[in-house]
C-alpha cells in the first residue's frame, strides 16, 4: 500500500505575509541604518567567535612555516574615501614586493597589470 499523495492535489497557502520579525523602518532612515549596523556587527562577532579555532590553527601554521608577521596589513580606501587598515593572513614571503623585480622575466601575463608565475617562489606553503 502506497502512502504517497500526487502533487496535483496539494495546495500550499501562506500562513502570513510577514516573516517572524517585522520592523517597519520605512519612516525613519536613521533607524534603518542603525539597525543594519547592529545586525552587521553582531553577525561579524558571531562569525569571528565561531571561526576563532580555525583562525588560531592557521596563525600557528603561518608562524611555523615562514618568518615574519602572521598578518598582511595594507592601507585601503573604504566608504566615502575613508582609509582603513586591511588585514588578512599572510600568504607570501615578507619580501615579496622586493622580489617582484627579479622575477618579472618569468611573468606569464606579460603586458598587463597582472603578475602570474606558475609555482611562484614568493608564495608560502600555507
Amino acid at each position: 500500500m502506497s502512502t504517497s499523495l500526487p502533487m496535483s492535489i496539494l495546495e500550499l497557502e501562506p500562513i502570513s505575509r510577514e516573516g517572524p520579525v517585522n520592523i517597519d523602518t520605512s519612516e525613519n532612515p536613521l533607524v534603518k541604518s542603525v539597525l543594519k549596523r547592529v545586525i552587521d556587527v553582531t553577525g561579524a562577532l558571531v562569525g569571528l567567535v565561531m571561526l576563532f579555532p580555525v583562525m588560531l590553527v592557521i596563525a600557528v601554521l603561518i608562524r611555523l612555516d615562514s618568518p615574519g608577521p602572521i598578518f598582511f596589513r595594507q592601507l585601503r580606501q573604504g566608504r566615502g574615501g575613508r582609509p582603513f587598515m586591511f588585514l588578512k593572513f599572510r600568504t607570501m614571503t615578507v619580501n615579496a614586493e622586493d622580489r617582484l623585480r627579479e622575477l618579472e622575466s618569468l611573468n606569464e601575463a606579460a603586458g598587463g597589470v597582472l603578475f602570474k608565475i606558475r609555482r611562484d617562489p614568493r608564495v608560502t606553503r600555507i
